[in-house]
């Protein structure tokens, strides 16, 4: 048997709680309005307040952000083509010294062949 429609259902829910006009005499139409309105000016406001929150954080960025000169010191090339194998260069990098070693293929084979396990403090 297929049933079409519910006729057994005699009591219907009440959904004014849900309603957003609450006065059952105003027809929608008259309210559209009203309704219209306020999502507009909703919509306006949040925009505003995106638009100035990006600004903010947009400069709180731009404040934290380290300065050209603090980056320009935070990195340094060095050409060890200049340097001749096993001479040793000093250079001054933010202010320390930074000593660099041109090794010779005589000192890496040396030193790679050093076992972990001798060393005073092994590598895990």
């Amino acid at each position: 048997q297929v049933r079409l429609a519910h006729t057994d259902v005699t009591q219907i829910p009440s959904f004014d709680d849900y309603r957003i006009i609450t006065d059952t005499a105003v027809k929608s139409d008259e309210s559209f309005v009203e309704r219209k309105m306020f999502t507009y000016t909703l919509g306006f406001g949040g925009a505003v307040v995106a638009v100035g929150a990006a600004k903010y954080i947009g400069q709180i960025v731009h404040i934290l952000s380290p300065s050209a000169k603090a980056l320009a010191e935070g990195s340094i090339e060095v050409d060890i083509s200049n340097i001749p194998e096993g001479k040793n260069v000093v250079f001054k990098w933010r202010g320390k010294p930074l000593f660099v070693r041109h090794r010779g293929r005589e000192e890496i084979e040396r030193e790679a062949a050093v076992a972990v396990s001798d060393l005073r403090d092994p590598a895990k």
